[in-house]
């Protein structure tokens, strides 16, 4: 196991190494992947499972969303859950357990179908004595046809960069604080592939599946579906 702290790897090291660079041979990339489990700032990285875990809350259990995760100080108004996690460092995660992402639109709502890496996606929380696991989908209820949205991959679009007037990039999720986007959003990590994603009037929080605000969760990140655990 990597633990991340000044006693060992840095955590800028993971990110220009996988993050900046993920498509050029690097012999401390390939160092990195070969351990079983990485931590980065509140990330759990299992890189033989292939899936990250990620801790955060409940943030929404009713109203109309634009985000199925956000991170703190992000769009917090629109976003069923908060994530305790950076942004870039997440993305990074993905890239350590072998995928890659893709692109799609140009601007919120954008019709362009996104492309990338499929990412599984679920939530689990402790109910009494046992713990609890839906598939983030379960969590959203899609109004125009009265149901939960349906189950679907996410697609491991990825976020882009913005420079400055003074050259400087800025990673867009880290701004924005768009992790998972129902309504489609280019700055987002991962986007919603389903036809819905075009229409920002469609997805509400699902009062019938969400534990009370404030709930403490856990978001499971998958390469592969996890259904026959």
């Amino acid at each position: 196991m990597i633990l991340i702290s000044k006693k060992n790897i840095l955590v800028s090291s993971i990110f220009a190494t996988l993050f900046l660079m993920p498509y050029f041979f690097s012999p401390m990339a390939e160092e990195i992947k070969k351990e079983t489990k990485i931590e980065l700032r509140g990330i759990t990285v299992l890189t033989q499972e292939r899936k990250i875990e990620v801790k955060g809350i409940v943030n929404m259990t009713s109203g109309l969303v634009e985000l199925l995760a956000t991170s703190p100080g992000g769009k917090e108004h629109e976003s069923i859950l908060v994530l305790e996690c950076n942004p870039a460092l997440l993305q990074t995660s993905l890239l350590l357990i072998g995928l890659n992402p893709g692109g799609g639109g140009k601007f919120q709502g954008d019709t362009i179908e996104p492309y990338g890496d499929k990412v599984f996606l679920y939530i689990s929380w402790k109910e009494k004595d046992s713990i609890k696991r839906l598939r983030a989908e379960e969590l959203v209820w899609d109004k125009k046809y009265e149901r939960p949205m349906p189950p679907t991959a996410w697609i491991f679009t990825g976020s882009r960069f913005e420079k400055t007037p003074k050259g400087k990039s800025i990673f867009k999720a880290n701004l924005q604080g768009v992790i998972a986007a129902t309504y489609h959003d280019p700055d987002a990590i991962l986007n919603n592939p389903l036809p819905e994603r075009t229409d920002d009037s469609v997805y509400y929080a699902n009062e019938k599946t969400l534990p009370p605000k404030g709930t403490n969760i856990t978001m499971i990140l998958s390469a592969v579906p996890l259904e026959k655990e």
